[in-house]
């Protein structure tokens, strides 16, 4: 209905315009021959009514808030993208942060949150933004192998530490000192997509005052990061884990 009425505002002020202008130009007298003065006179005429028709269409426009218009509503459709994106974040973490066991949280319910945070992320070239190139503390994860220690009680915390040189390093802090690591590269397929692929190096097993182990190359894959902002990034992998992480 507003650009119904724009429309109808419009047209009455061209049909005024016409009824002034018209039977003003037909009254006149003009010889069956009108001089070259005459004609250049009228065309002028012309020109002048048409440029002060025109300028007075855009300030009819410019009246009306055409540009305010549409500026209001993409201000709106921000605002409701970014509250409904807090909320989704905020959900998502309350729900992994609590504590009941990794394992013992429904992971229907976090993919449930994924599938409606995800195409609000302000990050869709994830795999190449420097915001993903930190270190990352792991909150959440469908990963067995993290979830043994974290579940027994040998790790303190898991954090994977990404370069902007490419490289990658993960970590298994031990709650008595000592840790498991491995470290290795990144490669980005699609500056302009989401997946990362790594290939790790080495591995190291850290027993403290019981020496560490070095171990040979251990694997290679992908993730993706379907979502990444400041304070929050989501991941799928090459083995359908999941892993949710926040920044140091």
């Amino acid at each position: 209905f507003t650009w119904g009425l724009v429309a109808v505002a419009v047209g009455r002020t061209t049909h005024a315009w016409l009824a002034a202008d018209f039977p003003s130009i037909g009254s006149r007298r003009r010889s069956l021959c009108p001089s070259r003065q005459s004609l250049t006179h009228a065309t002028t005429l012309r020109r002048g009514r048409s440029q002060e028709r025109s300028n007075t269409s855009r300030s009819l426009f410019q009246g009306l808030g055409i540009s305010s218009i549409f500026g209001s509503l993409s201000g709106n459709a921000n605002s409701e993208n970014d509250e409904e994106r807090q909320r989704l974040k905020e959900e998502l973490l309350t729900l992994c942060q609590s504590e009941i066991s990794p394992n013992k949280v429904d992971r229907a319910d976090v993919e449930e949150i994924i599938a409606s945070l995800a195409p609000l992320t302000p990050t869709p070239a994830a795999a190449a933004s420097p915001l993903l190139q930190k270190e990352w503390v792991l909150t959440w994860t469908t990963e067995k192998e993290i979830n043994f220690f974290l579940d027994f009680g040998i790790a303190s915390e898991v954090t994977q530490t990404i370069s902007s040189t490419g490289g990658l390093g993960n970590l298994i802090a031990f709650q008595r000192g000592g840790g498991l690591s491995v470290s290795g590269s990144l490669q980005v397929p699609d500056e302009g997509g989401m997946r990362t692929d790594f290939q790790f190096d080495t591995a190291t097993l850290d027993l403290a005052k019981w020496g560490t182990y070095e171990f040979p190359p251990v694997g290679a894959g992908w993730f993706d990061t379907v979502y990444l902002d400041e304070t929050l990034r989501v991941d799928t992998n090459s083995r359908n884990d999941i892993l949710i992480c926040t920044p140091r």
